[in-house]
């Protein structure tokens, strides 16, 4: 049986992976690189299949919450992990109310349930888990800072090999329909900055998953840029080191690209500037290298940014 932290979805293709989540159900989409669950009348989920654990394990994820939009009755997002016919986990977003709830429910009620001012940004983040006979429920404003806001002994049903499903769900009464959206879920450790960025390391830039910036950013370290993964920023890019630039993966620049070491540029894979306007340059006082198979010694010509047809 597959531990729930195996579950992992980033929503970055806009097309829904039917091996993760095979039991959806209503108006659900991804796009926009977030999964996207309409929240009206009716019910709709993102809903995986019914064979994970949850013992020894987590789930975590980026959730952005319905408006109450005009509702008089309820309005709200929950993330679920359950057995079935109303015996789950959760966390729910009552957007009518401004309430964040945390939830161990039979037969859909909780007598214990704990309930919280709901804060956009404390709580951006929320993560279920359980160690060592107990369940956890924590809220954070990114996946590296975490709050614990309830704990409670693990139910048997969580604790044996009870096939579990794990849920993403939007509903409201009545108001006017919109949506409710989620990200991330247990995508590795890594950085996702969402708007122009500025990444700064005095020493080493690292990331064990990924950098992903969608608009302008700027990526600096004295010492060295270092992505295991890859890096990917979709405008105009500055990615600057004294030491060098390292991608095991590959870095992928959307616009305009700058990209200067003191020392070298390095690829174990690849380096793409797809820049039909701008300027890329190789500021290199000594001869660079790219390892993906050969040794490259680029040149440069002034006014004639790299792959122009200008």
């Amino acid at each position: 049986m597959p531990a729930l932290a195996d579950l992992i979805d980033d929503f970055d293709d806009d097309v829904i992976d039917a091996g993760l989540w095979p039991g959806s159900f209503g108006a659900v989409s991804e796009t926009g690189g977030r999964a996207r669950v309409a929240c009206d009348s009716g019910f709709s989920a993102y809903s995986s299949g019914l064979l994970y654990s949850l013992a020894g394990s987590a789930i975590y994820l980026r959730v952005y919450p319905p408006s109450a939009g005009g509702a008089t009755t309820e309005a709200w997002a929950q993330v679920l992990v359950q057995a079935g016919g109303g015996t789950d986990l959760m966390f729910e977003i009552d957007a009518l109310g401004g309430v964040l709830k945390c939830m161990a429910r039979s037969g859909y009620f909780d007598p214990d349930v704990v309930a919280i001012p709901y804060e956009p940004d404390a709580h951006a983040w929320l993560r279920i888990s359980e160690t060592a006979g107990t369940v956890t429920w924590e809220t954070g404003p990114n996946p590296q800072a975490w709050t614990v806001r309830r704990t409670r002994a693990t139910p048997e049903w969580a604790a044996t090999g009870t096939e579990l499903e794990f849920q993403l769900l939007a509903h409201r009464g009545d108001g006017t329909p919109d949506a409710a959206e989620f990200d991330s879920v247990n995508v590795p450790r890594g950085t996702v900055v969402h708007g122009a960025t500025s990444l700064v390391a005095v020493a080493t830039l690292a990331a064990e998953g990924r950098v992903i910036s969608p608009g302008s950013a700027a990526l600096a370290s004295v010492a060295a840029l270092d992505a295991a993964g890859r890096t990917t920023v979709r405008a105009a890019v500055l990615l600057e080191a004294a030491g060098g630039l390292t991608a095991v993966g590959h870095m992928t620049g959307g616009g305009a690209a700058v990209l200067a070491a003191s020392s070298n540029v390095t690829a174990a894979g690849r380096v793409t500037a797809a820049a039909t306007r701008g300027r890329a340059s190789a500021a290199v006082p000594r001869q660079p290298s790219a390892t993906a198979g050969r040794s490259l010694t680029p040149t440069a010509r002034a006014g004639l940014p790299s792959g122009s047809n200008s």
